[in-house]
């Protein structure tokens, strides 16, 4: 950090830009399958992970919600927002309550990327932390409030195209896969052979990888010696997810190379197979540079007459392939096979024309991955840049750039929302728009909101309900031609797909992004309910939030009397069914804070 301090800008210690609270010191014993989620340096470093919850009494300090910023101090040093509602926090994990004048997201911002200078004075050599002191003795400049603000915009700006670009990187991916399926496993209704590396189609046959190749090289029984310059050397860290990967490649002086090639040389159209740590990866030899093999990698020479090479890439990655490599290893991929396997290993071969055909569709997929992953690598070194001008206050962001854009209307807002619910829900027959005005509902209340979609919803029959705002929606819907909004036998209202489905997308990204993960949990919570369940739910949360704005603290028996004098209507869902929801509610984490507006009394 630069001595000179931007002007308008103070100095201060990390200590006091917010309250640092470590989580509680959980035990194993301490974990259990129902009550609040425990959040464990696992969920940091993996929003798949595995987690445990606790069913007891919490400080309050160790409480966590949608919004609040986590510090990971310890081994894995890391800034996350959580997105996932109501949770406890497990020990080496700071809860961080910005100090007033101190903007959330700026401190998000301004914490990432002083984790490499602060990294710098943790302690501990195989397990580094950082403590309170070194967060008492680190300075950083800040910047006016509102300066924090723009800073925060401007950045998460960049995080949306970011968090855009990995999900389209990981739909690919996903494409990918379904595309290998498609080509080498025969369907259902086909008559199909069933062979040892599964149900192959009409016409195709399976070949033994030394049948249907000029050569197949081993490696010799290490990797030569390793120098500065040379020809590079392709260890089997260098092989992944079918292609060649540069990051720790190393080489190799001429002399060895010379040695390491004698029993062939590496060529353009040959690929590469790992049989060690892990097994079964493959790329295509790089046309840019010369390579030998490292230990534990083999060459397909293919005949070209007979097999493409650019098939073989593919039929290497193929399910069936890939399950017999396994099984040769015994069932693990770190295992190994020998080098006659790989020799031996089972091909399935088409004709010729179909393996052109096969080859060329899925390289247009691998080319679509890469464009999107180097774009996601782009936007990072840019972020990277970006952090580091602003946050230093080597570029400033001025006034006028946060007041240059056109106010969006909040009904459009409210409508993009709602077409994200309705994208995801529309063909599930359990969902109308008794159900998609709950879910936005919650979504409204529990993730703050109110200022963004501007409904103002009251105590109907089905309530909570704004039915201007739903007549918004729906106008807004078929003007963008989104969808069209329907009644089926006189009663369910449906959403019918219009051809611009999806146009929706980009403007939520803008607006909601930040939210995203957060509005996905409240949407595959209440994906399997029904609709009166939907109602249930959404008018015990509203009632509860309305007693909690009046500062009281409600027994189940006072939510529900509270729901029941809302309409007449309510009174036709037995007292027990309103009762046994707000247990369900609680383990889910789907408990108000007391924010927003009260539900309306509806006008008679």
């Amino acid at each position: 950090m630069s001595n000179e301090v931007p002007d308008d800008w103070r100095t201060a210690p990390f200590i006091e830009l917010a309250d640092y609270v470590n989580g509680r010191a959980f035990k194993p014993e301490d974990w259990g399958t129902k009550g609040l989620p425990i959040i464990r340096i696992a969920q940091i470093t993996n929003s798949d992970a595995e987690t445990n919850f606790f069913d007891g009494e919490v400080d309050r300090r160790n409480l966590i919600d949608t919004g609040d910023l986590i510090f990971s101090w310890s081994a894995t040093l890391a800034v996350m927002r959580w997105a996932k509602g109501p949770a406890v926090l497990n020990q080496h994990l700071f809860k961080v309550t910005p100090a007033k004048g101190i903007d959330r997201d700026w401190l998000q911002y301004r914490l990432e990327a002083s984790i490499p200078e602060l990294a710098e004075e943790a302690h501990g050599t195989t397990m580094k932390h950082i403590r309170k002191s070194t967060l008492s003795s680190k300075s950083t400049f800040v910047p006016p409030l509102d300066e924090q603000r723009r800073i925060a915009e401007v950045l998460r700006s960049v995080d949306d195209a970011l968090a855009r670009n990995v999900e389209t990187a990981q739909h690919l991916w996903a494409l990918r896969s379904l595309a290998l399926a498609e080509f080498f496993v025969a369907s259902d209704d086909e008559d199909a052979e069933e062979t040892l590396i599964g149900r192959l189609r009409p016409g195709w046959r399976v070949t033994a990888a030394v049948d249907v190749c000029e050569a197949v090289i081993d490696c010799k029984n290490r990797t030569p010696p390793i120098t500065v310059d040379g020809a590079a050397v392709v260890r089997t860290m260098n092989v992944r997810r079918g292609r060649f990967v540069r990051a720790n490649l190393v080489r190799t002086d001429a002399q060895s190379f010379e040695e390491w090639t004698k029993r062939g040389r590496p060529q353009v159209g040959d690929i590469l197979i790992t049989r060690e740590a892990p097994i079964g990866e493959v790329c295509a030899v790089p046309a840019d540079e010369p390579v030998c093999l490292g230990q534990r990698m083999m060459l397909f020479r293919p005949r070209s007459h007979e097999l493409h090479s650019a098939y073989l890439l593919y039929a290497l990655q193929s399910a069936g392939v890939q399950e017999h490599l396994l099984r040769l290893a015994g069932g693990s991929t770190v295992g190994h096979v020998r080098v006659g396997d790989i020799r031996q290993l089972p091909i399935p071969l088409p004709d010729l024309q179909t393996q052109v055909a096969i080859a060329e569709a899925m390289a247009d997929v691998d080319r679509a991955i890469d464009q999107t992953v180097d774009a996601v690598a782009l936007i990072r070194a840019q972020k990277s840049a970006l952090m580091a001008d602003l946050l230093s206050g080597k570029v400033r962001v001025a006034a006028s750039i946060a007041t240059t854009a056109k106010p969006v209307p909040p009904a459009f807002k409210r409508a993009v929302f709602a077409a994200e619910i309705v994208q995801q829900l529309h063909n599930d027959t359990r969902f109308g728009s008794v159900k998609h005005e709950k879910i936005v509902h919650i979504c409204e209340l529990h993730l703050g909101l109110q200022a963004d979609i501007n409904r103002h919803a009251y105590k109907e029959a089905a309530g909570p309900y704004d039915p201007k705002a739903r007549r918004s929606v729906e106008r807004i819907f078929q003007q963008q031609k989104w969808f069209n909004v329907t009644n089926v036998e006189g009663n369910r209202v449906v959403y019918v797909p219009l051809e611009k489905m999806g146009g929706h997308t980009d403007y939520f990204a803008r607006y909601f992004g930040n939210k995203r993960n957060a509005v996905q949990w409240i949407i595959d919570l209440l994906r399997p309910l029904n609709t009166e369940q939907c109602e249930i739910v959404a008018t015990l949360y509203s009632a509860w939030n309305d007693l909690l704005i009046d500062k009281q603290q409600p027994s189940d028996k006072e939510i529900v009397a509270s729901v029941l004098q809302w309409h007449p209507r309510k009174q036709e869902i037995s007292e027990d069914r309103w009762l046994a929801a707000l247990p369900w509610m609680r383990q889910k984490g789907l408990v108000p804070k007391g924010i927003g507006e009260k539900t309306r009394v509806a006008l008679t």
